[in-house]
């Protein structure tokens, strides 16, 4: 990231990621941290997704998933989250 151009990519980025969330369009259909409500998340989901352009196998493919534990419990606890902004740059920047 020492290159001129890599600090700017990361600069727009940052500022498109910090506008979408000031704008509304940075959020997404609610979901939780357990299985609770996945299924009523699932179509409020997909209609985001054909709002945003994603085709009727992608949709069908949300539809048919299913609420998986492990996953949500590996994404819950990755460091990376439980890092300062400064720690996250040194050990992921």
């Amino acid at each position: 990231m020492g290159d001129p151009l890599s600090k700017t990519i990361w600069r727009s980025l940052i500022l498109i990621s910090g506008l979408a969330l000031f704008t509304g369009q940075g959020t997404a259909a609610p979901c939780g941290n357990t299985s609770a409500g996945y299924d009523d998340w699932k179509p409020i989901m997909a209609k985001e997704a054909d709002k945003a352009g994603v085709g009727a196998r992608g949709q069908e493919a949300l539809l048919g998933s299913s609420y998986s534990t492990k996953t949500i419990s590996a994404d819950r606890n990755q460091k990376s989250f439980k890092y300062t902004l400064a720690k996250f740059m040194q050990v992921r920047g």
